[in-house]
């Protein structure tokens, strides 16, 4: 499986947007609550003392998108999304990676409720 496809399926998994996940932007049509991502946005070695390549961290953009009508907490929303992401584990060959949440900011917008998830995704040896 591909990262953009483990991530969408732990979103998924929390029930908080449904099947509402998308890589990029969502159909204008769709309704909220949804998460979008996309990425990498940077990507940076983490090197040995040696100087080699231990591993590589890739930066991803995640955003919680919901109606502040809407009965629910959006904060335990965001917090269910960021558990589901932090730590999280994705089997490959022939590397793994793991994905961390480094950030995670509530966008001041008085028509929506916005979190921004910053996704640090480690490429591990």
């Amino acid at each position: 499986m591909s990262i953009e496809s483990e991530v969408r399926a732990a979103v998924v998994a929390t029930g908080v947007v449904g099947e509402r996940a998308w890589r990029g932007r969502a159909p204008d049509s769709e309704r909220l609550p949804y998460f979008t991502f996309f990425g990498p946005l940077s990507s940076v070695p983490s090197l040995l003392g040696s100087g080699r390549t231990m591993a590589r961290r890739r930066q991803v953009q995640g955003d919680l998108w919901q109606d502040p009508t809407d009965e629910g907490d959006p904060g335990a929303n965001a917090e269910a999304i960021l558990n589901a992401l932090d730590g999280l584990r994705v089997p490959t060959t022939p590397r793994s990676f793991r994905l961390r949440v480094t950030q995670m900011v509530e966008v001041p917008d008085p028509e929506l409720i916005h979190h921004s998830f910053t996704i640090g995704v480690d490429h591990l040896r």
